[in-house]
């Protein structure tokens, strides 16, 4: 995973599935940027084709934040079905 930071804005783009231990990584990177008071995210998907469990429910936490916004790009299809079902992408722009 490599984050671009630029103001209170933070780029993410994952390297791989969430699953297993890069999941907990992610999970403790976006919860670390939260807390350096970074706002707005950009996530790029483009290298995951599955998340689990774990990284899907912060991502659902996070999203719930009224103070933070999200945008994903590059969503597979079977991530952007996940999102589908959980009524994830009603809540954050998907380019």
């Amino acid at each position: 995973m490599n984050i671009e930071k630029k103001g209170k804005t933070a780029d993410v783009f994952l390297s791989g599935d969430l699953i297993g231990e890069a999941s907990g990584e992610f999970v403790r990177k976006m919860n670390e940027l939260v807390s350096e008071d970074m706002k707005r995210f950009n996530i790029d998907f483009s290298s995951v084709s599955h998340i689990d469990s774990y990284s899907l429910s912060n991502l659902i936490v996070l999203c719930d934040k009224s103070d933070l916004e999200f945008t994903f790009k590059n969503i597979s299809r079977s991530v952007s079905n996940i999102f589908d079902v959980i009524k994830l992408n009603k809540q954050v722009l998907i380019e």
